[in-house]
């Protein structure tokens, strides 16, 4: 008994002392991050920009993926499909952005649903393109399997926007 009485009575002073440099390199720099693979991680879960977002910064990872697979494409596709795909693309990075920028979170989870629409379209025009063999069957599984991580990730950050609104 008198061993448990004393680690409870020492415990709040000692986590100060083990966890007092952490604390203090963290209240000085709020905004540490760190780079892994192109994708940048946040410390503290402190999310002031939009690019500080996962979810953002993997759609803007699938926009260069999918305009270099419709470089690809033939010319007759460039102001079709092409152009389509690239737009929805961009239209996912785009919403997520501008719904940050909006005051409300009724406004951010409505630019969401609207990202996570684009990612629907996006995925819809992937089928196509892999039926006009534009894709192979391995790019067409890397893309929509990306995408449904993208997807998810937004219906979770649009859910958790509405349960707080």
């Amino acid at each position: 008994m008198v061993r448990v009485s004393w680690c409870r009575n020492i415990w709040p002073a000692a986590k100060w002392l083990l966890f007092a440099p952490t604390m203090a390199a963290l209240s000085n720099a709020p905004r540490i991050r760190r780079q892994v693979s192109g994708v940048r991680y946040q410390v503290m879960n402190q999310i002031l920009d939009h690019r500080d977002l996962i979810v953002w910064q993997k759609a803007r990872m699938l926009v260069k993926s999918i305009y270099m697979i419709t470089g690809k494409f033939p010319n007759a596709e460039k102001f079709g499909l092409c152009s389509q795909m690239q737009r929805a693309a961009i239209s996912i990075v785009a919403n997520i952005a501008e719904g940050k920028a909006r005051s409300t979170r009724n406004d951010y989870a409505q630019f969401i649903s609207i990202a996570n629409g684009s990612a629907a379209e996006l995925e819809a025009l992937v089928d196509v393109a892999l039926d006009l063999d534009y894709i192979s069957e391995i790019a067409h599984k890397r893309f929509i399997s990306e995408l449904g991580e993208i997807r998810r990730m937004l219906q979770a950050m649009r859910k958790k926007l509405k349960i707080a609104a």
